[in-house]
């Protein structure tokens, strides 16, 4: 069975995913259309803080939970997950106490690094999002508003 975001998160911050299981799963979704996009959930917009902050000052984890917080925030925006599970999910990673102020950074500050992103193809951005089950799937079919909205959302 497909793990959740929710389940892969908990269970990767309990243990360490070793570098031969993330190689069974991109070996096994190489077109990421499954189980591999969980591994890349919030990596755009991790990446693109990395590059803003001149990759000095953060590690790539907390990017990613960075941007794990703003795809939830994506997606609860777009219809995709509804209020509790993305209260669920933002609960989740509070509770890990790790930095969770992504509010710091702002979208136009990071478009010009999210643009060139690998995941943009023909000039459009795929994101990892999440579905009502809280499985991340890449899509390239969303609200561009919302993109923005996610840093102001409360």
């Amino acid at each position: 069975t497909q793990k959740t975001a929710y389940e892969m998160l908990r269970s990767l911050v309990g243990s360490e995913m070793c570098i031969r299981d993330r190689a069974k799963i991109v070996t096994k979704d190489e077109k990421e259309n499954g189980i591999r996009a969980i591994l890349n959930l919030g990596h755009t917009f991790g990446h693109a803080i990395e590059a803003f902050k001149k990759y000095k000052g953060i590690t790539h984890g907390q990017a990613v939970i960075y941007g794990i917080q703003i795809i939830a925030r994506i997606s609860y925006l777009e219809g995709l997950i509804d209020k509790s599970k993305y209260k669920d999910l933002d609960n989740t990673i509070h509770s890990l106490e790790l930095d969770t102020d992504f509010q710091k950074f702002k979208y136009q500050d990071l478009k010009k690094f999210i643009m060139n992103d690998k995941k943009v193809t023909g000039g459009k951005l795929n994101l990892i999002m999440l579905d009502k089950n809280l499985n991340g799937f890449k899509t390239n079919k969303f609200d561009s508003k919302n993109l923005p909205k996610a840093f102001k959302l409360n």
